[in-house]
């Protein structure tokens, strides 16, 4: 045989040290039990911290955000689907970022458990270059994302946010009863993100608001933000466009003066995707008004296509938002994973399956790479990048390719 030359040998041993980064921690039966992910349910379990891990010390389970790991970020404009060496690089005057919401089949799936899924072929995400914030969605009360998605996303320099939201009347006026119960809200989520690791909350209420606790729902937003500035390494408070000024549930669709307030007491807004090219233009008068750079402001763009093109046609939508200049919010990119049975394929095959694996490629690629012109990206460190990429494959056929590599 011929020897490896020596770039292939370091490249041989970058890849055998994310594979060894992927088997991680001998975890016992009993305490991956503790370790799994589960939401909060009520008021009760969230200001009396009644979590399974409440005596854990997660920082030894949980990556800290790595930023180091990330590049200035460059748009790669029309050269994003090839090799070119033309780049354009992303600045404050022409910023835009990437919320990637992940709310497929309800979560909280195989992916709850400490090491996630371990179906090769099951969901997953490799586009970490291209995101700014990783939001982990379930219609649960309070959403506290998975340790697996955690280190995948602070493993490539993205923050992750978990979901407050609000779906039920007697949960609003629980949290809204009075200014202590705004106080003790804020101070249990902010316990959280600092308990479990992670970097703050979309917050979604979706309940009409009584007039006179509107003051109470401003006050909550911007001291939840105030504390996770404070309290939470790069910490992040995003308002989902839903609750106007007088209380009404009225999804805007824009930035307007009936949703400004939430916009000026958090880090941004991520608008409801049933926006036209009229609503572009009056968030933009608005995102004036407010002295605000529009990258603050996250169009969102439903993968399932309500509302806007969808689907393999879902870059029409990016686009529409890119040269509007605004930031995106994707909701639901599992679009690519949950689709597969309308084509035959079992994705919940509990051994995995090799076409379910080659068509969520396909699918994804078809979806991910028509986007990528639109998206800013930051280049990262060699072996995040290949943790990424690795994914899918199994353990024995990475080691028969490892065999091979760089050999004459």
């Amino acid at each position: 045989d011929c020897p490896l030359s020596p770039r292939a040998v370091r490249i041989r041993a970058k890849i055998l040290e994310v594979m060894s980064l992927r088997r991680g921690l001998y975890i016992s039966p009993a305490l991956a039990a503790q370790l799994e992910a589960e939401p909060i349910k009520d008021n009760r379990q969230l200001l009396e911290f009644r979590v399974r891990s409440r005596n854990i010390d997660w920082r030894e389970y949980v990556l800290p955000l790595d930023t180091s790991v990330r590049t200035t970020p460059v748009y790669l404009d029309r050269q994003a689907d090839f090799v070119g060496s033309t780049r354009r690089q992303v600045t404050e005057d022409n910023r835009r970022e990437l919320l990637v919401c992940h709310d497929m089949m309800g979560n909280y799936l195989e992916d709850r458990h400490f090491h996630s899924s371990q179906k090769y072929d099951d969901y997953r995400f490799v586009h970490w270059s291209a995101v700014d914030y990783f939001c982990y969605f379930s219609h649960d009360y309070v959403t506290i994302p998975p340790c697996g998605w955690l280190n995948a996303a602070h493993r490539h320099g993205v923050p992750v946010v978990g979901t407050f939201i609000v779906e039920a009347t007697a949960r609003l006026d629980e949290f809204l009863a009075s200014e202590e119960s705004v106080e003790s809200t804020v101070e249990a989520l902010t316990r959280l993100c600092e308990h479990f690791g992670f970097e703050g909350w979309l917050v979604n209420v979706e309940v009409t608001v009584p007039l006179a606790k509107m003051p109470r729902l401003y006050r909550f937003v911007r001291q939840l933000t105030a504390a996770t500035e404070s309290r939470v390494p790069h910490g992040r408070v995003f308002w989902y466009d839903s609750v106007t000024d007088d209380g009404q549930l009225r999804w805007q669709n824009e930035l307007n003066s009936r949703n400004a307030k939430f916009f000026r007491h958090s880090h941004g807004t991520l608008i409801n995707y049933a926006w036209d090219e009229g609503h572009l233009e009056r968030s933009a008068q608005q995102v004036r008004r407010e002295q605000s750079p529009r990258h603050r402001v996250f169009m969102g763009l439903d993968v399932f296509g309500r509302s806007r093109k969808g689907g393999f046609h879902s870059w029409e939508t990016m686009e529409l938002i890119a040269k509007n200049g605004f930031s995106a919010g994707i909701f639901a990119p599992g679009w690519t994973f949950e689709t597969l049975n309308r084509f035959g394929y079992n994705i919940k095959n509990p051994r995995g399956d090799d076409q379910v694996n080659a068509s969520f490629f396909g699918q994804k690629r078809g979806v991910v790479v028509s986007h990528l012109a639109h998206i800013g990206h930051a280049s990262v460190h060699f072996a995040a990048l290949l943790h990424g990429l690795l994914r899918g494959f199994r353990p024995g056929e990475i080691r028969a390719r490892l065999a091979d590599f760089g050999r004459g």
